[in-house]
This record gives structure tokens, sequence and C-alpha cells, in this order.
């Protein structure tokens, strides 16, 4: 009962572990020279800004074009507006193809180390403290990783929307239940 109990507490810790590492989606201001993903603005006139966003391996686009609305309502009530026009974003995708393959086998024998030699009673051989290499084929393995990042130029505005526009406070409060946040 009690290797049970114990081994339940170390499951669990290692998938607790497992799942802090995860951070896909979060929605914070982007590190260039870290490589995060996040957002980031640059001030085009006291009321236009070009807002980006740019997501990781496991952000979807639908995530990164929600966390740019938001971020442009942000900005929008941040500076004291109450709406603001979007051009149509710019989604981009950058996908990236990896293949895994097994290495050659001549490439343990060039580069593994120690190398053993033992005498039988009639002859020397090798020793591989390994084992036998495995001769059944293996096929390589490929997956692509998918980056989205998305680009708007927006502006401002106080009073009467006009058609098309968003309200930055309404916005504010539609989306914010979808935002995930880094933990502090």
């Amino acid at each position: 009962m009690r290797s049970s109990v114990l081994n339940f507490i170390g499951a669990l810790g290692v998938s607790l572990a497992l799942a802090s590492c995860v951070t896909s989606g979060l929605y914070q201001r982007a590190d260039v020279r870290a490589g995060q993903a996040g957002y980031a603005e640059t001030r085009l006139s006291d009321a236009a800004w070009r807002v980006e966003f740019v997501g990781d391996d496991f952000t979807s686009r639908e995530t990164v074009e929600t966390y740019l609305l938001y971020r442009s309502a942000e900005l929008t009530a941040e500076n004291g507006y109450d709406w603001f026009a979007s051009s149509v974003a710019d989604v981009s995708e950058e996908s990236e193809i990896i293949v895994e393959a097994p290495r050659r086998d001549s490439y343990r024998a060039r580069y593994w180390r120690p190398h053993w030699r033992r005498r039988s009673r009639f002859f020397w051989s090798d020793l591989d403290p390994v084992g036998p290499i495995p001769r059944e084929p293996r096929e390589p393995h490929v997956f692509t990783n998918v980056h989205y990042s998305a680009t708007a130029d927006i502006r401002f505005g106080r009073g009467a929307m006009p058609e098309g526009a968003f309200d930055a406070r309404r916005t504010l409060d539609e989306l914010g239940s979808e935002i995930v946040r880094p933990q502090s």
C-alpha cells in the first residue's frame, strides 16, 4: 500500500514538473534577444501604432490573432482613447521541418570508446560492453513546427466610432478571460 502511494506521489510530482515547463501561448512582452514569443509595438504617431504578436511552437493562429487584438485594445486604453481601427492583420506562418534519423552504424564503430579485447581459450575477440548493434531498420521521424506572427497598424480615436472600429473597453472585457499571462 505504501509503495503504491509513493509511486502515485512520484508520478504526480513528475507530471506537475513537466506541466510547469509548458509555456505555450503566454501573453507577455517579447524578448527578441532571448528569442521569446510575445507582443511588441512601435509608435507611428500620437494616435497610431504598429502592433505585433509572435507565437511560439505551441501557439495557434487563433491565439496569435486574439492576443494581437487584445494588445491593440490595451494600447488604446493606456493612451486614453475610446476606440481603435485596425488595418487588416498580416498573419505570417513560418514552417520548420525537422528530420530525426538514426545515426549510421559506422558512427558507433568509429567514435565509440572504450574498446576492449578479450582472450578466449583459442583466439582474441572484441568485447562490446553495450551489446550487439540492433540491425532492424528504423524509419526517420519527421515533424513540422509552425510559428505564427501577426502585425497590424492601428489608429485610435475618441467619441463616435467609425464602422469597423473596435471599442477598446468592450474588447478588453470580452477577451480578458482568454488571455494566459505568465505566473510571477
